[in-house]
């Protein structure tokens, strides 16, 4: 199983990259940090036929450095870092190499910070996101 995590907190992302690699057998996990890291590796990420991402919903634009891209114009008016995972997302699902991969939009926001948006809400533990994995991934019977 393939599994991209894209998450930004650098507490939280090796905590759910230790649950998955837990729970699942053989599992490879690749993260990306940022909305402008996922942008740039697009390609790479088409090419790789992950089963599942997790994707949170609020992401930076880029790691600060003093080398740092700034975001496009579109950025701000398109809900900033609070619909970072939204826009990536988007992207997967309007690409016809990825359009079939599951995307779990996992987030510490709650439903009235996100009324239009179906995603899981993080938890302590992690149960519910291995869970909800379980369903996406497991064969389906006939």
């Amino acid at each position: 199983m393939k599994i991209l995590l894209v998450e930004d907190d650098h507490l939280q992302a090796p905590s759910i990259e230790a649950k998955l690699r837990k729970s699942f057998a053989s599992v490879r996990v690749d993260t990306i940090s940022t909305e402008a890291a996922f942008r740039s590796q697009f390609d790479r990420i088409a090419g790789e036929s992950y089963d599942v991402v997790v994707m949170d919903v609020m992401l930076r634009w880029t790691d600060p450095s003093p080398q740092m891209e700034p975001p496009p114009a579109e950025f701000e008016t398109t809900g900033g870092i609070y619909r970072a995972g939204i826009r990536c997302r988007q992207m997967l699902n309007e690409d016809q190499r990825t359009r079939h991969i599951p995307v779990i939009l996992y987030s510490m926001l709650t439903q009235t910070d996100l009324p239009d948006v179906k995603y899981l809400e993080k938890d302590a533990d992690g149960d519910g996101l291995i869970q909800l994995i379980r369903e996406i991934t497991q064969p389906k019977s006939r």
